[in-house]
């Protein structure tokens, strides 16, 4: 294999300019957390203890809905650099690559994964928020936003939405899990295998195979629309306690 040195210079890095910043947020679907609103528990429990359980409720949901709102943030910043950098050009074949396209490529790559990070957090936060207020009962180290908590839901609306986001960002959970767990997707997949059936061993080459970033570019796209819609469809089943 041939041995090839890029040189990255500290200039190289480049934040999104306001210009690039702009152009992507008039079409970056709008998130936004639920709103509670703050409760004291202890307050409560001072003037009313009859009303403690649901104050203490109130003040769950507000410091996740809390949590929520800045790994919000978190989530949008790590889309944002990561469209950014894909918009400055990244050839599909390493070939076709110019000097600027690797830092563009290696840019992409970072933020792409932190992009599936934060999408799983924000997930999981959305499931201790719902957690809380539907009593489910889960302890937080319980809580995993999947089919199976779904289940748990009350039936009706919300678990509906749920599951049609879960079905929807089947995907993005796919890539989250390859770079959280397996063999990275954005890496060209070169190792061989073999498999040994009565004594025959039978061996595979590789096809370099991975995700490609307009693969990636595509899913997160989709995945924001998804947790959009989602967020939109149960805030106004949530009402009551904001």
């Amino acid at each position: 294999m041939l041995n090839k040195s890029i040189i990255i210079k500290a200039d190289d890095y480049r934040y999104p300019s306001r210009e690039e910043r702009k152009k992507l947020y008039a079409t970056e679907p709008q998130l936004a957390n639920f709103g509670f609103p703050y409760a004291s528990t202890l307050g409560t429990l001072l003037s009313n203890r009859n009303e403690v359980s649901t104050a203490h409720r109130q003040s769950n949901l507000f410091w996740w809905d809390n949590c929520l709102h800045n790994r919000i943030g978190s989530l949008w910043h790590a889309y944002i650099n990561t469209l950014t950098h894909y918009e400055r050009g990244i050839p599909e074949k390493e070939k076709e690559f110019d000097e600027h396209h690797y830092i563009n490529r290696i840019q992409f790559d970072f933020y792409a994964e932190t992009y599936y990070y934060f999408f799983s957090t924000v997930k999981d936060n959305i499931g201790q928020l719902l957690n809380v207020y539907f009593n489910i009962g889960l302890k937080e180290n319980e809580v995993h936003f999947n089919s199976g908590f779904a289940g748990k839901l009350p039936s009706g609306d919300v678990r509906k939405v749920v599951k049609a986001f879960l079905k929807e960002t089947q995907q993005t959970t796919n890539h989250r899990n390859s770079f959280t767990h397996r063999y990275p997707p954005n890496y060209p997949d070169n190792r061989d295998r073999f498999s040994e059936t009565n004594g025959l061993l039978t061996f595979y080459s590789s096809s370099g195979e991975y995700v490609s970033t307009k693969m990636f570019r595509d899913n997160i796209l989709s995945s924001q629309i998804a947790l959009a819609k989602l967020l939109n469809q149960l805030k106004p089943l949530l009402i009551k306690l904001i």
